[in-house]
């Protein structure tokens, strides 16, 4: 259900709960005010739930942490009073899980508190504290994600911008893909152009030629990706 930049005002209503087969509800870009709805959590077939520019208050419902399908979530630039639910941080859709959080009162939780890769490398203390066992781990988890973001979504998601800056850390040290704003799904009756996105070094040089978007950019990425992990 895409009603991205529709000017609507009011509440969510509480019915929402009941559109079980919702795969994507986008409210994005409009004047939605008042608190997301509990109900929200009986929608137990979304991936992608964008509330991104609202005018949104309140509590984040512990309720979003019962849809264990959730692939895709963003919640910001709006006016939350409250931290993040704990909750949230059990959504691990196969290490898939793309939070914006940026403009909330309260602190990401704990479950993703590692931060990046990348700054994980960068800092020679934090770099000794990956051993070959968290460092395969690592990479096998976001191996995992992308197989289930090229296989198991359909359409297929191309991430595009798979890089050490985009791959985040639990406590645990497992890993979980982050950022898709320059994501693109794979319809089979496009051609799947598009211009350049990503981040340079990681980015398949083909893709400057060609502009054609498939699952071999994410594939080359996660190899420079790879490298990085066992070098740095």
């Amino acid at each position: 259900m895409d009603i991205q930049d529709c000017m609507l005002t009011g509440l969510i209503s509480t019915s929402i709960g009941n559109l079980t087969n919702v795969v994507c509800l986008n409210l994005v870009d409009n004047q939605l005010s008042g608190i997301v709805p509990r109900e929200i959590g009986t929608l137990g077939n979304i991936k992608y739930l964008l509330l991104r520019n609202d005018e949104l208050s309140g509590s984040i419902p512990k309720e979003i942490g019962m849809l264990r399908d959730l692939f895709e979530l963003d919640l910001s630039e709006n006016h939350f009073s409250d931290r993040i639910p704990a909750t949230i941080g059990n959504l691990r859709n196969l290490n898939a899980l793309y939070l914006y959080a940026n403009n909330l009162s309260g602190s990401i939780p704990e479950e993703i508190g590692k931060g990046s890769l990348d700054n994980i490398l960068k800092s020679e203390e934090q770099a000794i504290a990956l051993g070959w066992n968290r460092r395969i781990n690592i990479v096998k988890g976001v191996a995992n994600a992308l197989y289930y973001m090229h296989h198991n979504c359909s359409p297929p998601i191309i991430h595009r911008d798979i890089s050490g800056k985009n791959v985040l850390l639990n406590l645990d040290y497992e890993a979980h893909i982050s950022d898709f704003g320059t994501a693109k799904i794979l319809k089979p009756e496009s051609s799947n152009w598009t211009s350049f996105a990503g981040t340079f070094g990681y980015s398949a040089p083909e893709l400057a030629c060609t502009m054609e978007v498939n699952e071999k950019c994410d594939v080359y990425s996660y190899g420079v990706l790879t490298l990085e992990v066992i070098l740095g």
